[in-house]
């Protein structure tokens, strides 16, 4: 798979809504990104969907209930 790359209007874009540089926003790990968020803004952000230990960050599968897990998967084989 190819190198995903933004455009620079993308990166102003996410740099103006989360107050970060984009190169030091994507030095730092999801959690941090989090914590230093809800400081900002005043409230603690809500993990709505959530699939198994996957908390849904921009996942379509994951917002739509879609994902299958590898459990599911290896019963569904084992059936064959």
């Amino acid at each position: 798979m190819g190198q995903f790359r933004l455009n620079d209007k993308s990166k102003k874009s996410i740099e103006k809504k989360t107050g970060f540089a984009f190169d030091e926003l994507i030095s730092k790990d999801a959690e941090t990104i989090d914590s230093i968020i809800e400081k900002k803004i005043g409230k603690k952000l809500k993990n709505k969907y959530k699939f198994g230990d996957y908390i849904a960050r921009g996942s379509v599968y994951i917002y739509l209930k879609r994902l299958i897990s590898r459990k599911d998967i290896d019963s569904i084989l084992s059936k064959i």
